[in-house]
């Protein structure tokens, strides 16, 4: 009896502590699983398991032009933050457009991307036994913060009719591509950019990378005459020729195997021209003989000093900052190319900003895209006018004016001619280089132009790439400047009839 009793004792004893044992395991593994590391894990799943995170997508901020006009707009639909583009291809590459996430691809969108999406906020969900969720209080809300609005220069008036112009001609002469700047030369503000080839900016997907780029600001190219003026300028600030000295136009210049002529000049009736003169008629054999007075490295340093080669600073994403070789590399044949705007890439953006400063009294200024960004009840007012520097003074922009005054007058911009209105302009038929010579057949074609002469407020560059069945940019560019131009001064109302 007593040998069973102890038996029993120690079987009771046993099961004690088999029980006191499984006790502690599970208070270990219990504060194991609360206090240390991997507990944390399994605490993790757990929620991951039974709440879900649902997220609240900002509306992307709405791009206005300069009277608040919508140029892209989100509008809620289907349940969804959608974008909108009112204008379309009309501001299609300027603009550029958005991805399915919200997130901006091109153009003004892509630069300003971080401002325009805001912040996403977050909404909590139970999932309960049976697989339903609720929400959580509403201390697991996280409200999303909207996007910034951005204010442009841009006047969707002129940008529309810059660019109804623009395609009609592209088109009409099957270009490869175009571009149509309108600026306020006084300030730098860009109240048009427009780029062709369009695109549908909501159906961007169907289209190829040559719709995106935006040419004003991203493609480069030899200028051809239009950059005579250029040339002109320096040697008139540097004395290094009069008004009234005469130079001899009447034989091309020959170097070697190449030879400098004058295509735009079909019939000579006069064997020696002025400057005056070789700027309106746009002889090359003229302002080659300019040239030859000038340093290649005093002549390349002010270029740049008149922001070729450098980019201007536009608040846009890809700028292109053109090429200009060094002088050191040139030849005598290089310094004449130069002179009348070959051997050098500039873009559209800086062609119509060294005009704008001649257009100005001789200052160089920033291209100037956004007017503002408003943010809630905040507003961020850009500067609206700033000076790089001064290039030149009035005095040799009053002789500028003069002479550009006359190529609309009577020379290859005569085109461009409304009555009433003083305009100063300039064409340029630039010769591709293709296959290690210039072609006889592929150009690009352009035009500037600005007016009133004596206070100017508009300045439009007009470009074509490769347009088909015409010779030269005095047969088409000046005519499209001329509709474009009428129709502004209707839009500004200002009095055509200067004294």
């Amino acid at each position: 009896m007593l040998k069973k009793n102890k038996k029993e004792i120690i079987r009771a004893k046993f099961f004690k502590m088999l029980i006191l044992s499984s006790f502690v395991l599970l208070f270990y593994k219990s504060i194991s699983y609360q206090l240390l590391p991997f507990g944390e894990i399994y605490e993790e799943q757990g929620e991951r398991e039974f709440i879900r995170i649902k997220r609240i997508k900002a509306k992307r901020g709405d791009i206005y032009d300069r009277n608040l006009v919508p140029l892209a707009v989100s509008i809620y639909e289907d349940g969804e933050w959608k974008r909108k583009y009112p204008f379309g291809w009309i501001t299609s590459n300027l603009i550029g457009f958005v991805n399915v996430d919200g997130e901006g691809l091109e153009g003004i969108e892509y630069e300003f991307n971080k401002d325009l999406k805001g912040k996403d906020g977050k909404m909590y969900y139970f999932r309960t036994a049976d697989g339903k969720y609720l929400p959580l209080p509403e201390g697991k809300i996280i409200l999303p913060k909207d996007g910034s609005d951005l204010i442009l220069t841009i006047d969707i008036r002129i940008q529309k009719i810059c660019a109804e112009v623009l395609k009609k001609y592209a088109e009409r002469y099957k270009a490869k591509r175009g571009w149509v700047i309108a600026v306020d030369p006084r300030n730098g503000e860009i109240l048009a950019s427009c780029s062709y080839p369009f695109f549908n900016p909501e159906r961007y997907y169907e289209y190829d990378n040559i719709h995106f780029r935006h040419n004003p600001v991203q493609y480069s190219f030899e200028p051809g005459s239009v950059f005579k003026p250029l040339t002109a300028l320096y040697a008139l600030k540097n004395l290094k020729v009069k008004l009234n000295e005469m130079f001899d136009v009447s034989k091309p210049i020959v170097i070697g195997n190449i030879t400098i002529n004058d295509p735009e000049i079909r019939y000579k009736k006069k064997k020696f021209f002025n400057l005056e003169e070789i700027i309106v008629h746009s002889s090359n054999i003229g302002i080659s003989q300019v040239a030859k007075r000038l340093s290649p490295k005093e002549i390349e340093k002010f270029a740049k000093l008149c922001g070729f080669g450098t980019r201007t600073g536009i608040l846009f994403p890809g700028e292109n900052a053109g090429r200009i070789k060094s002088y050191k590399k040139w030849t005598k044949v290089d310094l004449f190319a130069f002179s009348f705007g070959q051997g050098l890439r500039v873009t559209p953006l800086q062609i119509a900003f060294f005009y704008s400063a001649i257009a100005n009294g001789g200052y160089l200024l920033q291209p100037i895209l956004i007017k503002g960004v408003k943010r809630e009840e905040k507003y961020k007012e850009f500067p609206n006018k700033i000076i790089i520097r001064k290039i030149f003074d009035e005095k040799v922009s009053f002789v500028l004016k003069n002479i550009l005054e006359k190529v609309v007058e009577y020379g290859s911009g005569k085109k461009a001619k409304i009555k009433g209105i003083k305009i100063c302009g300039k064409t340029g038929t630039a010769q591709k280089y293709v296959k290690g010579k210039y072609s006889d057949e592929l150009s690009i074609m352009s035009f500037v132009g600005f007016f009133p002469k004596e206070n100017p407020v508009i300045l439009i560059y007009i470009g074509l790439d490769e347009p088909k069945g015409v010779r030269f940019s005095s047969e088409i560019i000046p005519e499209m400047f001329k509709l474009i131009a009428k129709k502004i001064i209707l839009i500004y109302g200002f009095n055509r009839y200067e004294a």
